[in-house]
Order: structure tokens, then sequence, then C-alpha cells
């Protein structure tokens, strides 16, 4: 499928959740409506709206925080972490989001 088929279908549905949030009606009425099946708009919904990272909803994990001196252990998702306690903030962001994708 060429690149500006993608677009025409992506920019399709994105007017259909516009339409359907404009609507004020719930999914499934809207689709009812439309004959749209919902699980359709759900399938759509998730490929155009969810995988668009500035939308995504954060996520929380458990963390658990142990500081032995000069030292920090976290855990997160089961994984184990120990590192120095003069390490940046950055550095830290960086390896936690990579373990939360895990």
């Amino acid at each position: 499928m060429s690149r500006n088929c993608n677009e025409d279908i992506r920019n399709y549905w994105m007017e259909v959740f516009e339409q359907q949030k404009a609507s004020g009606k719930s999914i499934r009425r809207f689709c009812l409506d439309l004959g749209i099946p919902v699980t359709t708009f759900h399938s759509a919904k998730n490929r155009y709206i969810n995988t668009d990272e500035s939308k995504q909803a954060v996520s929380l994990v458990p963390v658990v925080v142990q500081q032995p001196a000069g030292k920090v252990t976290v855990s997160i998702n089961g994984i184990t972490l120990s590192y120095d306690s003069g390490t940046s903030p950055e550095d830290l962001q960086s390896v936690v989001s990579c373990l939360v994708k895990l």
C-alpha cells in the first residue's frame, strides 16, 4: 500500500475520531449510527491514536528504593539496579525508561 493511501486512511480515521468526540455519543452509539463495527473503530483507534507517543498514557510501575551508604538500589518489574548515589538524574531517567519497556 502506498504512503499516500496509508495517509489517506489515517486521515479518514482521524476525522472519524473527531466526529465521534464532537458528537457527544458513546463509541458504541456512534458506530451503530454510522454502520461501523465497534471492533473496527477500536482497532483503528489503537493503530492511529494510541501509537502516537505524545498521546500515550503514562503507566506507573512499582518501584522499591533502598539506599545503603553510597549506593542506591532500585527494583522495577523484577529487575534490580544498583548505582552510585552520585549518578546523574538524567542517566537514571534513561535507564529507568529502558527498564520500564522490558
